[in-house]
């Protein structure tokens, strides 16, 4: 939603190895959205709803995300990773494919 804050968000996750499916409701500057995205964890590239391809795996216990865009710019890059007890996920983003410079935000 362009950085604007998000006040409200859900996110659900399926993962059966290496089936993953993340989706995410919210407001974010009044306005509702959705995004849903599926992918394989094995780094398998897969085309994602916007044409671009998502890549993933795992580096130990953190899930790292590369979405290029179609027109093969710079890839967006998401790491997923749970708390110690399983009940928070926290999610680092890049959106230029860079180290994630903000702290992880839990969801």
């Amino acid at each position: 939603m362009g950085g604007a804050p998000i006040t409200e968000l859900v996110a659900w996750i399926e993962h059966n190895d290496p089936a993953f499916r993340y989706k995410v409701k919210g407001v974010a500057d009044g306005h509702h959205f959705e995004e849903e995205i599926a992918f394989t964890t094995d780094d398998k590239p897969s085309q994602e709803s916007q044409g671009g391809t998502v890549k993933a795996h795992w580096e130990d216990s953190v899930l790292l995300i590369s979405v290029t865009p179609p027109d093969g710019g710079a890839a967006e890059i998401s790491r997923l990773s749970l708390s110690p007890d399983g009940k928070v996920c926290y999610h680092d983003y890049s959106p230029d494919g860079s180290e994630p410079a903000s702290p992880s935000r839990s969801l």
